[in-house]
């Protein structure tokens, strides 16, 4: 618009589809925030140009708005007046209200942790952005354990033989939780207890020694003690800001993170945590780094080791104030390998470093320290976390078809603000966004400036790593994690784990169905899906630990893997492999943890389609030319529902995960959709999943989508289709070592192969095995209009109708034998 400052975050991120104005208004449909909410320095503001000048709203169809502060300073308004479009701030306005100056007023809809408050600087007015996290221990608790308190014995974390008794107080109106240990020697809840005291409930408690960033509060319900778990204030770590030069001369802004209470005058030598983190440091971007970073030198448990380093994060060559103007040549981590190299040798050549440097990173940051291998330096361990690629270009174009849901919301997240003054990563700067994309419709064929952005065999792995994945994340770090371990060197080849959460980028980690990816209609079990990130951060202190430079590299890795061959008396084992088991059946059968050295070798079975969408374990009988046939067109393309999304910019839509596919389906036809008879027994699947599908088209291009599906009837009739996994393959890029595009010949026939990624899934007996193909899934993958053109071109798109052969196509399933997968025990 005409004013650079104006913010776009409605429009792109809170309410897409919404009047800009409801949100401002919120004040007539919303009681007051409560006290405490917006008090204090707002974590960030954005300002607004509040002269009455006429701006360009971000409807960007000639609405215009006129914002002014009040000439009466004793006033407490604002003033906001709304024009329709096409008449800019002239006429009769469409809306004239005020807004509440220095008022709390919560997010439209309640939908986030926020709050805002308004107030007049001179000709601006300011927006403080207020997170709604409550202090210490006022609100619900970010994460619950539920404790047994009913009196009985319960082993304890030491996994020594100490046992504990707790029990909520028969007196009601007593304030403590009955808390009796017993030694290791005792034999369980017998004999003398080694401590018998209370707990305080409803208390607001600083973890064991004030170690962590971390309280506690206890509350009884019936039986059950529950422990609030609340980040705390904590230590403060001491923060020293570096412009590092890279070889070419541009400067990487780098924060160094000294333990608290830590200067360079009084800090020792220490290991260093090095994370290149794409996302706005300034406006918490990054915290996650430092939350991590901090629960390694404070763990919330007393009996977990402290791993003493420093934190070196820098933001990415393009972003924010790292080089911004190198954008579109650095955004997809180009760089990332020779900034590795500089930045670990401008790490080493300091005073504060022991020589060890260990990689860290979650998402964006994951894909820069997989290709920091490349940079010849010498890491001691890697830490790598629902994220990261080998071959960057494999997950932008996954099958060769653009991703589109994911790079929509990942280029505004990196673009940088539309005002850098007052930056904030939901106001992107659009420019950038719409030139990142040409900048990928000139580079969809592999090569080119994806050569940078993939891991080089030739390289070989030489450190240990510890990572976590998500069978529903975008990334398939699944394989990444095979991949490393198939070019590792032969001492660390055996020295990597891998722990894979049930959803990952758009999920949460609470398990709670409806919350997130979590099905409603799947019977999660939220104590495992909870535990899995926990064991991660617990194993990651222990590994970096290990490698932190205080013994020989060869001594930590004996000592590591004798970790992970359970060599060492009352030290547990550590598996390496620790996955969660998704199913449509409860625990125990389904949706549990499971544990082992490697995942389960598969019996590789096919499934073929049938005529009368029947889908069959034998290969039918039938002619050259039976086919199912449906026609696609792009001007209605079926929308996305669950499965590998980041973002959805549909509110009514699941974010990610498996979703039951029956809603997007009702009313379509173009699709073709198979399923077996009822299951005698059931099916568990661990492992990557593939479709050969014979087909034809009369376009020169289009897409087969695949989705992999459990089906079952509910008590009430209804059926439930859900989608388990889900692959694409665009068909003028169908052989993955293609360097240009080949179009279809209409009417010929080919071999399409649809990777459907790795999935670990039960489907249990009496359910179906279903299959879904059709040819477009947005906003996931961008819409093929069947032309053949590449994407920087333009022309007519067409109707396509589409063929698969039946008899000759088929889904192959990695089954495994239920009995062969051990359950983690927590």
């Amino acid at each position: 618009g005409e004013d650079p400052k104006f913010s776009f975050r409605d429009a792109i991120t809170y309410a897409p589809d919404r009047p800009f104005s409801s949100r401002k208004n919120t004040r007539k449909v919303h009681p007051l925030a409560a006290e405490g909410d917006c008090e204090g320095p707002a974590p960030f503001n954005l300002t607004w140009k509040a002269d009455r000048t006429c701006i360009m709203g971000p409807e960007k169809d000639g609405t215009h708005y006129r914002l002014g502060c009040p000439t009466d300073s004793s006033s407490k308004n604002l003033v906001f007046v709304k024009y329709p479009k096409n008449v800019k701030c002239t006429g009769t306005p469409e809306t004239n209200i005020t807004l509440p100056l220095e008022t709390c007023i919560p997010a439209q809809g309640a939908t986030g942790p926020y709050h805002f408050q308004f107030h007049c600087n001179g000709t601006e007015a300011v927006e403080g952005i207020y997170s709604a996290e409550p202090a210490a221990c006022e609100k619900p608790a970010p994460s619950n354990i539920t404790w047994k308190a009913d009196g009985s014995c319960i082993m304890g974390p030491e996994g020594d033989g100490t046992h504990y008794r707790l029990g909520c107080p028969a007196d009601k109106s007593s304030n403590k939780l009955i808390f009796i240990k017993y030694s290791k020697d005792a034999g369980g809840c017998t004999g003398v207890p080694e401590t018998n005291t209370t707990l305080p409930l409803e208390t607001c408690i600083p973890s064991e020694g004030a170690t962590g960033p971390y309280h506690f509060k206890f509350h009884c319900n019936g039986t059950q003690a529950i422990e609030g778990i609340y980040p705390g204030a904590g230590p403060s770590p001491t923060i020293i800001n570096f412009n590092v030069s890279m070889r070419d001369g541009k400067k990487l802004y780098t924060n160094v993170y000294l333990p608290p209470g830590t200067t360079f005058a009084n800090s020792s030598s220490l290991p260093v945590v090095y994370v290149q983190c794409p996302y706005d440091s300034r406006e918490g971007g990054c915290t996650w780094v430092e939350q991590f970073w901090m629960s390694w030198n404070f763990p919330p448990s007393p009996a977990m080791q402290k791993f003493t380093s420093i934190l070196v994060q820098q933001e990415s060559r393009g972003t924010w104030r790292s080089a911004p103007e190198m954008y579109k040549d650095a955004i997809f981590w180009q760089y990332s390998t020779n900034d590795a190299h500089d930045t670990t040798k401008w790490i080493k050549s300091q005073s504060w470093n022991n020589h060890v440097v260990m990689i860290h990173g979650l998402s964006a940051g994951a894909v820069a320290g997989i290709l920091a291998a490349n940079s010849g330096e010498e890491y001691a361990a890697y830490d790598l976390g629902i994220g990261g690629q080998f071959r960057v270009h494999d997950t932008t174009f996954r099958g060769g078809a653009l991703n589109n849901a994911s790079t929509t919301y990942i280029s505004g997240a990196l673009a940088g603000p539309a005002d850098p003054e007052h930056p904030d990563f939901k106001n992107p700067n659009m420019t950038k966004v719409l030139e990142l994309y040409e900048e990928l419709f000139e580079n969809e064929a592999p090569g080119g400036l994806w050569n940078t952005t993939r891991f080089r065999a030739s390289s070989s792995w030489t450190w240990p790593s510890n990572q976590i994945a998500g069978w529903y994340d975008l990334f398939d770090q699944v394989s990444v994690f095979e991949d490393i371990v198939e070019n590792s060197k032969w001492d660390v080849r055996c020295s990597h784990i891998l722990q894979v959460l049930p959803l990952g980028h758009c999920g949460e980690t609470s398990g709670i169905p409806g919350a997130g990816g979590f099905s409603e209609l799947l019977p999660w079990n939220q104590t495992a899906v909870k535990s899995i990130f926990g064991i991660h951060t617990a194993l990651t202190t222990t590994f970096f630990n290990l490698f932190d430079g205080s013994k020989p590299r060869w001594l930590s890795l004996l000592i590591w893997q004798g970790i992970l061959h359970g060599v060492y008396p009352g030290v547990p084992k550590v598996p390496k492999r620790i996955w969660y088991v998704l199913s449509s059946a409860p625990y125990p059968e389904g949706n549990f943890i499971a544990q082992a050295s490697e995942f389960p070798e598969p019996q590789m079975t096919k499934m073929y389609l049938d005529e009368n969408e029947n889908l069959s374990f034998d290969k039918p009988s039938l002619g050259p030319n039976t086919t199912a046939d449906y026609k696609y067109l792009p001007s209605d393309p079926m929308p996305s529902y669950g499965g590998h999304l980041f973002y959805n910019p549909d509110p009514s839509a699941p974010v990610c995960g498996p979703q039951d596919q029956s809603k997007v389906l009702k009313g379509r036809s173009d699709f073709g959709f198979w399923q077996t008879i009822p299951l005698d027994k059931s099916l568990c699947i661990t492992g990557r999943i593939t479709a050969t599908l014979k087909i034809s088209s009369s376009a020169p291009d289009t897409d087969f989508i695949v989705k992999l599906l459990d089906v079952w009837t509910l008590a009430n009739g209804t059926e439930v289709r859900m989608a388990l996994a889900d692959g694409v393959t665009r068909m003028r890029w169908r052989d993955e070592s293609q360097k240009v595009q080949d179009p279809l010949i209409p009417g010929q026939i080919y071999t399409a192969v649809v990777d459907l990624w790795q999935m670990s899934w039960l489907i249990p007996k009496g359910h179906r095995v279903g299959l879904l193909v059709t040819s477009s899934n947005t906003p996931l993958y961008d819409v093929n209009p069947n032309n053949g053109l590449p994407l920087n071109k333009h022309g007519k798109a067409l109707d396509a109708v589409n063929s698969i052969y039946l008899g000759e196509s088929f889904v192959t399933l990695p089954v495994v034998d239920r009995t062969n997968i051990e359950e983690l025990h927590m």
